[in-house]
């Protein structure tokens, strides 16, 4: 049986772990998210990027801007409440990992 992993990854998708640089990375990554859409794996973690001084909302607002969508990766299931219900549910110094496609993940 495939994992959810295993399907990102067939799918052309990237996980990448930065460690609250993820908007510093996917900032000179714009064109390429424009043009190839890839599904990304990305943990939000809101105390790292507020330490590194970015809003946790920059990071979910850039992928939304580009036309993705925000699923669960657990279930791949898509997120209800848009991105501020999300940020808003992460408990203080935690995180929730996230992935993010253009196209629908399940039907």
């Amino acid at each position: 049986m495939e994992t959810d992993i295993q399907s990102l990854e067939r799918n052309r998708g990237h996980a990448f772990d930065v460690d609250g640089n993820e908007l510093p990375v996917l900032r000179h990554a714009t064109s390429t998210l424009a043009r190839h859409q890839p599904i990304v794996l990305f943990e939000l973690c809101p105390y790292l990027l507020e330490e590194r001084g970015e809003a946790p909302r920059a990071l979910t607002r850039l992928f939304i801007e580009h036309g993705y969508a925000l699923y669960d990766e657990r279930t791949l299931e898509r997120l209800p409440g848009g991105d501020e219900e999300l940020i808003r549910h992460i408990p203080a110094g935690g995180s929730v990992n996230v992935v993010a496609a253009v196209r629908l993940l399940r039907s």
